[in-house]
């Protein structure tokens, strides 16, 4: 995939991306991870909690997504200005 040949131009060594399908239940993948390695989550917009009018459904995706790492990616640029747990949440978390 696109995102691994990126990875392995930065330094030589071929890293498997690996993909959660279910980005509210990925613990085990995460735990499984390997240094160097790197998981991609399904689009949280599949998921109810993300645009959810009632906060604290918001932050318990919120709590769940920061739960797995240091670092969390959204290329989501296009909904940077809503109220969403992966935008709003995952900061105050």
């Amino acid at each position: 995939n696109r995102l691994q040949e990126l990875l392995q131009k930065e330094d030589g060594n071929a890293k498997p991306v690996l993909f959660a399908e279910d980005c509210l239940d990925a613990q085990s993948q995460v735990d499984a991870l390997v240094e160097g390695q790197v998981l991609v989550l399904e689009n949280v917009r599949f998921y109810k909690n993300e645009s959810s009018k009632v906060e604290d459904e918001r932050m318990i995706m919120a709590k769940q997504l920061a739960s797995y790492g240091d670092l969390y990616v959204s290329d989501a640029f296009g909904t940077a200005h809503r109220n969403a747990a992966s935008v709003t949440g995952i900061p105050v978390v």
